[in-house]
């Protein structure tokens, strides 16, 4: 079953974001380390309060990673107060026509970007409602 960890610290989002970026930079090539991916957002409502999302295979594989040297050098250097919520995924359900996605982080200078295209509306069907292992 795919397991996210939701942490919450204050702080400077880009400076959460360097740190992130520097730990994928000492992670690469590194199979030990089982993290897939990790969000990182700021709290519209609560401003300086930085919330990091980590997406994992499964609990096992993050325990794996918790363990790891690089995660507990970075858990070691985290803010007082920082907490952790451990999520288990029961199921991801898409919202939008497969292939309709529109990602506008683009940087500004690399042009113009274009408009969104309308999605093709379908009803839900049980298919496009994913459930965990």
């Amino acid at each position: 079953m795919r397991f996210i960890q939701i942490i919450e610290s204050e702080g400077d989002v880009a400076e959460e974001l360097a740190g992130v970026q520097g730990y994928a930079e000492q992670a690469a090539g590194d199979e030990t380390v089982k993290v897939e991916r990790v969000t990182i957002c700021g709290d519209r409502d609560r401003p300086g309060t930085v919330i990091m999302i980590a997406e994992f295979a499964s609990a096992d594989a993050a325990k794996q990673n918790d363990e790891h040297e690089i995660t507990q050098e970075g858990a070691a250097n985290a803010p007082d107060g920082t907490t952790y919520r451990n999520l288990d995924v029961h199921g991801v359900v898409e919202m939008c026509a497969a292939g309709r996605r529109w990602r506008p982080q683009r940087p500004a200078s690399a042009g113009p970007q274009r408009p969104p295209e309308r999605p093709i509306r379908r009803p839900l069907q049980v298919a496009d409602i994913a459930v965990g292992d």
